[in-house]
């Protein structure tokens, strides 16, 4: 008897550690797959420069204090899409996203920061906050943190620093880095000079970038063709 009682109890813990595993609550599931729905509605109208549905459904998100709202939300009041543009609400909101972990917020807020838009420029804080989108793998953040270490803003004077920062930007394509580090190297700064290197990263950023980007790539590469 004693063995088929353990038995017994032996079978309904494991349906009972069964049930566990694979129990996920409804209520759960549904309220995670609204605020998913809410955005990417938001975001579909937004595309489709539809700022009144994107603005219902990002204030909706932003309520609930979902970091993709808060952000969402801080960027149609930086660019007044939607509603007049208030650079000081959208800090707001760009602060609150970046406290939950928004590495775009955190690039947004450090950018105000630096350019002293919607708050008193503060290079220390800018450089503060494009560190923790840097971190956080964004390339953006890593140009900014670059760009910093280079001009010696909110940190020190470091080209090597701004070097290794531009070189992480790079490797995610971010093209502004890749005319900042062809600079770094057709000067000798932080790095070896080498006019090969500048011509490279010039082209590639002439390949990839918009109107104005490709303006100054082509600017350098003429500049460079008289130092070689």
């Amino acid at each position: 008897m004693y063995l088929l009682f353990n038995k017994g109890v032996n079978k309904i813990r494991f349906f009972l550690i069964l049930a566990l595993t694979f129990f996920i609550p409804v209520g759960m599931v549904s309220a995670d797959t609204a605020l998913d729905n809410a955005y990417n509605v938001g975001k579909s109208a937004y595309n489709r420069n539809d700022f009144e549905i994107a603005l219902k459904q990002w204030s909706w998100l932003a309520d609930k204090g979902d970091r993709r709202g808060l952000n969402a939300l801080a960027v149609l009041y930086d660019n007044g899409q939607g509603v007049v543009e208030d650079n000081k609400k959208a800090v707001k909101l760009y602060k609150a996203a970046a406290n939950k972990g928004s590495h775009k917020a955190q690039l947004s807020l450090g950018t105000m920061y630096y350019n002293g838009e919607g708050v008193k420029q503060d290079y220390v804080l800018a450089f503060k906050w494009y560190k923790k989108s840097a971190k956080a793998g964004n390339p953006g953040g890593q140009f900014g943190v670059a760009l910093a270490y280079e001009k010696g803003r909110g940190t020190e004077h470091n080209n090597k620093l701004a070097v290794k920062w531009y070189k992480k930007a790079v490797a995610q394509g971010n093209v502004s880095a890749m005319i900042s580090l062809g600079n770094m190297y057709s000067n000798g700064w932080g790095v070896k000079r080498s006019g090969y290197e500048a011509h490279r990263l010039y082209q590639e950023a002439y390949r990839e970038g918009n109107a104005e980007q490709r303006r100054i790539a082509e600017g350098n590469l003429n500049a460079l063709k008289h130092d070689l």
